[in-house]
């Protein structure tokens, strides 16, 4: 979950940029854009991550379809409630939730 890392802090930076487009006429490319930006984000980190390297093809996608859906629902949410919380904190929390219960989350 630490690709997220670096899309959480462009986020807090230039919180009131992202919610302007978000909220604009332009959302959709917005929406697209952020698409391309979280799948670049997640390959980059999968490549580097030992637990992927050894998985299938079909594995690697499929682990970064998810975490490209994670990431951009996440930041839907935190644009859709107006940059409301702490999302460098709601991340955490997600990852340790994730990484203590993946056994049983799915």
């Amino acid at each position: 979950m630490t690709c997220l890392a670096p899309l959480i802090e462009e986020c807090n930076q230039h919180k009131k940029a992202f919610q302007h487009l978000y909220n604009s006429s332009q959302k959709d490319e917005f929406i697209t854009y952020m698409n391309h930006v979280a799948l670049h984000i997640v390959k980059l980190f999968m490549k580097q991550s030992s637990h992927y390297v050894s998985r299938s093809e079909q594995e690697k996608e499929t682990l970064i379809h998810f975490y490209k859906c994670l990431m951009i629902g996440i930041l839907i949410d935190w644009l859709e409630a107006q940059g409301d919380y702490d999302l460098k904190l709601f991340v955490e929390k997600i990852y340790h939730l994730i990484d203590s219960s993946s056994q049983t989350l799915l």
